[in-house]
């Protein structure tokens, strides 16, 4: 199995295919790093419910934050999770996001990376503009 094939047990099968926000991860990301972006960007962003999902290039759906939490435990952004709530594992994190937003004003469009690609900027699917990376 491929990584988009692995990652396909986060797809959400009732979100629509239209998310305002995508997260992409680069090459083959294995589906805990996946997983672990995904509760990353539910995080910071509390307003995404439906967070589309691109994993080495393809496609593959789109999650939303009812069906991680209720297929997998993410609670990301819902405040307490258990008895381990606001813990961390030492070291340091395994990537870092990177935000980028339509360079329209007014636009909510919003890509999450795991990676940049100066040469190959995220694009506004409604715009066909390249997105700004925000700091």
């Amino acid at each position: 199995m491929t990584a988009s094939e692995d990652c396909r047990i986060l797809v959400d099968p009732a979100a629509g295919p239209d998310a305002g926000t995508t997260l992409e991860a680069a090459g083959a990301p294995s589906v805990g790093e996946v997983a672990e972006a995904l509760e990353a960007v539910l995080a910071v962003l509390p307003e995404a419910e439906v967070v589309g999902l691109v994993v080495g290039g393809i496609r593959i759906g789109a999650t939303s934050r009812a069906y991680l939490d209720a297929a997998f435990g993410l609670r990301a952004g819902r405040g307490e999770t258990g008895d381990a709530a606001g813990m961390t594992l030492p070291g340091p994190g395994h990537f870092r996001l990177l935000r980028y937003q339509c360079s329209r004003s007014g636009c909510p469009r919003a890509v999450v990376r795991m990676y940049h690609d100066e040469e190959h900027p995220p694009v506004c699917p409604e715009h066909r503009t390249a997105m700004e990376l925000l700091a």
